[in-house]
C-alpha cells in the first residue's frame, strides 16, 4: 500500500503472530498481538492471546517464541479468538514486520471459517526500513538496535510494541 502524504491521519493496526512453523497451510497460531495506532501515537490498550493450537507445538518453535503446549493447553480455539481479533482490526490498515506472513495466516483461518474479512491495505516494516536504510540486516532484532528500541523477544507482545514504535520511526523518516 503507498501512504498518502497524510498518514499520521489514517488508522493503523500493528498485528505479530506467533505459529507452530512457518507454514500458512500446514501450521497453526500459538500467539496473537495487535496495537492500534491513532494520530500518529499508539492508542487504547493491546490486544494479545494465547491460542490453543489443537496439536502439540514443534520443538523448535517452541524454542524460538517459548511457548510451550502446557501455556496454552487452556487457551481458547483460533475460531473462538478470530472475531474478536477482526473486530479488533475493524477497517485499519494491517502494519507488521514481514506482514504478508502473518496477514498469510489470518486469511487461512478466515477462509477456513467462511469469515468475510480483507485488511484495509497493509504495510511492511521490513520494506519501509530497506527504504529508510538501504543495505544491511533488516531483521526486527537489528531495526530495534538501529532505532534505539527495547530488542524483541519472539513474543507477539513485546514484538507488536516494538514494531508499532519502528513503524512511527521510519514513518516519520519517509514520509514527514
Amino acid at each position: 500500500m503507498q501512504p498518502s502524504p497524510y498518514w499520521r491521519a489514517q488508522e493503523y493496526v500493528v498485528l505479530d503472530l506467533e505459529t507452530t512453523g512457518l507454514s500458512a497451510n500446514w501450521d497453526a497460531i500459538v500467539e496473537i498481538a495487535a496495537r492500534h495506532i491513532v494520530g500518529g501515537q499508539l492508542a487504547g490498550p493491546s490486544f494479545h492471546r494465547l491460542v490453543n493450537p489443537g496439536r502439540p507445538i514443534p520443538y523448535l518453535a517452541s524454542r524460538v517464541h517459548g511457548i510451550r503446549d502446557q501455556d496454552v493447553r487452556t487457551a481458547p480455539s483460533l475460531e473462538e479468538v478470530l472475531p474478536e481479533l477482526l473486530a479488533f482490526i475493524g477497517s485499519r490498515i494491517v502494519v507488521g514486520h514481514n506482514i504478508a506472513f502473518d496477514l498469510a495466516f489470518l486469511r487461512r483461518a478466515v477462509r477456513r471459517l467462511g469469515l468475510p474479512w480483507e485488511p484495509a491495505g497493509s504495510i511492511c516494516t521490513v520494506e519501509l526500513s530497506r527504504k529508510a536504510c538501504p543495505g544491511g540486516n533488516h531483521r526486527l532484532q537489528e531495526v530495534a538496535r538501529r532505532l534505539n528500541l527495547p530488542p524483541p523477544t519472539h513474543r507477539s507482545l513485546d514484538d507488536v510494541e516494538t514494531t508499532a514504535r519502528a513503524f512511527l520511526n521510519l514513518a516519520g523518516q519517509l514520509w514527514g
